[in-house]
């Protein structure tokens, strides 16, 4: 479980690291600023997915690691962008910040979603 979380914070702090990247504009924050971010934050969740399936345990779901990782993703992301909007907006509302979180977070978990059907189409085939 520690190493699930870590790699997902990992997917996370590179994920925020891009959005920061993205974000030129003075006074406005995008979850996801350019298509690379978008890609990246599914291309990271897939690599990291299939690093994990080789320490599944029987009782382990594919779906439960991936979604466990997306959401440490999500949580990491979702910090990073609010910290963003603090600095970008002179003074930011309670309900902007907690928008932007939410926003990332369910980003996140989506992309994760995809990335463990891609995974699992990958090892039937």
């Amino acid at each position: 479980m520690t190493r699930r979380i870590g790699l997902g914070s990992f997917v996370g702090l590179i994920v925020a690291a891009l959005c920061w990247r993205g974000n030129h504009a003075a006074g406005l924050v995008s979850v996801l600023p350019d298509g690379m971010t978008f890609a990246a934050l599914i291309v990271l969740l897939a690599s990291a997915n299939r690093i994990e399936r080789r320490h599944l345990t029987p009782v382990d779901s594919i779906w439960r690691v991936g979604l466990t990782i997306a959401g440490a993703a999500g949580v990491v992301f979702g910090l990073g962008a609010v910290l963003l909007g603090l600095l970008r907006f002179s003074v930011p509302t309670l309900s902007l910040l907690v928008g932007i979180f939410l926003m990332a977070s369910v980003v996140a978990l989506g992309c994760g979603w995809v990335a463990v059907a891609l995974v699992e189409s990958g090892r039937k085939t």
